[in-house]
């Protein structure tokens, strides 16, 4: 176990610095665009990729509020 220890805990800092990289290499998190002063910049979101379902949202229900 001596032995195995030093290796395993290497593996596993190696492994945590792996996923550190990944998530920094995302394009979600690259840099914005270097914009002059008075100019905006917009970021566009990603599309949805699973569709909306219509028609089962329920009925609506109308009300009428008591005091």
């Amino acid at each position: 176990m001596r032995l195995a220890a030093p290796y395993l805990a290497k593996k596993m800092m190696e492994k945590a610095a792996g996923n550190f990289e990944n998530q920094f290499n995302n394009p979600y998190y690259k840099e914005k665009p270097q914009t002059k002063e008075g100019e905006t910049y917009i970021e566009k979101k990603p599309a949805d990729t699973q569709p909306k379902n219509k028609g089962n949202e329920g009925e609506y229900v109308d009300y009428e509020e008591i005091d």
